[in-house]
């Protein structure tokens, strides 16, 4: 059996080092679920009630006008195209606020508040 060698540089392999991990990373957080908080203030009753049985897909109702949701950025880029034809930029306000996984641990409730916990699905 013939084997082929390539030599390399030590830059050559540094660069498709770099390359791979970038992929790598890539993939994680293409697929990695992240936490969301969205908070909503619509006057129109029509929109914010669209709005909200939207937002109900996606995440769980916690507050009046707030939303709690554990996504990975497809389902995170398909909420934010829903909500933009949904809203009235002129007149409406929505905010998302994304907390990184660290944060999510750090989060401190007070009374019986409970923080939405990520969905584990086993697949059989």
């Amino acid at each position: 059996m013939n084997l082929l060698l390539i030599r390399l540089s030590k830059t050559t392999l540094l660069k498709i080092s770099f390359f791979i991990v970038f992929i790598i990373l890539f993939l994680v957080l293409l697929f990695c679920e992240m936490f969301y908080v969205i908070a909503y203030d619509i006057s129109d009753d029509k929109r914010r009630t669209k709005l909200h049985n939207l937002l109900k897909g996606f995440g769980v109702w916690n507050q009046f006008s707030l939303f709690e949701a554990h996504l990975d950025p497809p389902r995170y880029n398909k909420m934010l195209n829903i909500i933009n034809r949904i809203i009235d930029k002129q007149k409406d306000n929505v905010k998302i606020y994304y907390l990184c996984k660290d944060c999510f641990l750090k989060i401190h409730t007070i009374g019986n508040a409970e923080i939405t916990q990520e969905k584990k699905v086993i697949v059989i």
